[in-house]
């Protein structure tokens, strides 16, 4: 009889035992809330103001609140924000949330978090933000389908496709509208290649993010970059250029440096073989610019020189590439240089009118035809004009009395067809004054006002133009705030 007893105690202590282990089970292993935990928030954004922070994510599934650690100094986690320069953490935040007391001009790192009610939580990928006073736009540049501006603060904002990270976010999310390039300051020039972005340090040095397959970052690798990397060895250097899949910099000395891809001999090295790192192409340079896969430079005595892709008559009749620098004859006493797409624009010194030359098949030359034109001509009845702007198939000038001139394609309209309308000759484009700089993105326009505004028009079918979504746009609309 006790026997049997005992095995009944020790019988309901196993079946209480077993009990207890099915409800901590059912409660998670600490007796914590059972709700799983959540994913981590996405599409992180934030947006720098004058001292502070707009933040923003997409909400999560399973999120009861949602908390931010922030510190002026890289890899923030929320078990050792408190560790790092500056960390501190806001708790029960929602979506937009503004972090104010930040100091200017210095970098911060986010992370955010989604948490459940059980205590349990997800990191999201940490971001950058460089909070500024309010600065104006002082310089534009068009990407293949991106946008991106400088301000005159040195900060550097960008919109449009990002699928190689040429926005410079951390990112490949498409931006429809103006986000600020992560951890970058002290910039004094900006430049686009198709898919990716490059910047000019005060101090002479060159960085770049985006696309790297053809190792047009420079930085050694054919490793796509999402935040800006240094371009490797390149100092003292005082302007830059962005190809299709390659980029140029001008040194202070005059010499030009070119990397990335090479299919053309775009980078003048009289090979086509690519190079990851810059090389040396020509001396006493004044000026650079890029094509698709040709490269131009301005000496300092005016003459111009060419290098690559000849197949569209951008150097002559033969559609033989060239592979070193050549001069192009015609144009002694030119004072600026373009490039386009398969075509390239200078301005002459003595009176500033506009000769093209190259590929035309979309009107781009402005000289009324659609025949590709080896030799430099005049664009006719222009003169006066400050600053160009070349795109994939259309070209821009802005004249002294601050109106811009176009001609090409996907600029004016469309057809019944849906096909876009050309203009084989110069037009004004109305509504526009007051404009001191452009640039021709790949089927977009971008001006910029003497207001420090900027203005956009063309296709718009990944958000290049800046206005909040993607639609076509055939008149300029002004860009967004915080560039607006």
């Amino acid at each position: 009889m006790v026997k049997v007893v005992a095995n009944v105690l020790r019988g309901g202590r196993l079946l209480l035992l077993m009990l207890g282990v099915s409800f901590l089970a059912s409660c998670g292993e600490d007796g914590s809330d059972p709700t799983p935990a959540p994913s981590a928030p996405a599409g992180v954004a934030a947006a720098p103001d004058n001292g502070a922070a707009t933040i923003s994510w997409s909400s999560v599934g399973g999120a009861a609140t949602y908390n931010l650690y922030i510190a002026s100094q890289a890899g923030v986690t929320k078990g050792n924000y408190l560790s790092l320069t500056g960390g501190r953490k806001q708790t029960g935040i929602t979506s937009p949330f503004t972090q104010t007391g930040l100091t200017n001009v210095t970098t911060y790192y986010i992370v955010i978090t989604a948490e459940n009610s059980g205590g349990e939580s997800a990191e999201s990928t940490e971001i950058r933000i460089t909070p500024a006073p309010p600065a104006p736009v002082g310089v534009v540049a068009g990407g293949g389908t991106h946008t991106v501006v400088l301000k005159t603060n040195g900060m550097v904002w960008s919109w449009g496709r990002n699928g190689a990270g040429q926005i410079g976010d951390g990112t490949t999310t498409r931006r429809l509208t103006p986000v600020q390039v992560n951890g970058l300051t002290g910039i004094s020039d900006v430049a686009a290649g198709l898919d990716h972005t490059l910047a000019l340090k005060a101090d002479g040095t060159v960085w770049a993010w985006g696309d790297n397959r053809f190792g047009q970052l420079g930085d050694g690798t054919t490793t796509n970059r999402l935040y800006p990397v240094q371009v490797s060895g390149l100092t003292e250097i005082i302007a830059v250029a962005g190809g299709r899949n390659h980029s140029l910099a001008l040194k202070s000395d005059g010499t030009v440096w070119a990397w990335g891809d090479n299919s053309s001999g775009q980078l003048g090295n009289n090979s086509t073989t690519a190079s990851l790192t810059p090389a040396s192409v020509l001396t006493e340079v004044g000026a650079i610019a890029a094509g698709a896969f040709h490269s131009v430079a301005l000496k300092d005595d005016g003459t111009v020189w060419f290098w690559g892709d000849n197949r569209h008559a951008q150097f002559d009749i033969t559609g033989q590439n060239q592979i070193a620098p050549v001069p192009v004859p015609g144009l002694d006493g030119s004072a600026g240089v373009w490039g386009g797409a398969f075509h390239t624009v200078a301005v002459k010194e003595v009176d500033r009118t506009v000769w093209t030359w190259g590929g035309n098949g979309s009107g781009q030359l402005g000289n009324g035809t659609d025949i590709d034109q080896p030799t430099p001509a005049a664009v006719g009845g222009l003169a006066g004009v400050i600053d160009i702007g070349a795109g994939a198939g259309h070209t821009l000038a802005v004249k002294l009395d601050g109106t811009v001139m176009a001609w090409g394609d996907h600029l004016f309209g469309r057809n019944i067809d849906g096909t876009t309308i050309r203009q084989l000759s110069p037009v004004l484009i109305t509504g526009l004054t007051g404009i001191v700089r452009v640039a021709g993105g790949g089927f977009h326009a971008v001006a910029l006002k003497d207001d420090g505004s900027v203005w956009t028009w063309g296709d718009n079918f990944t958000g290049q133009l800046g206005n909040g979504n993607t639609s076509d746009r055939f008149t300029p609309v002004q860009v967004m705030s915080p560039i607006s």
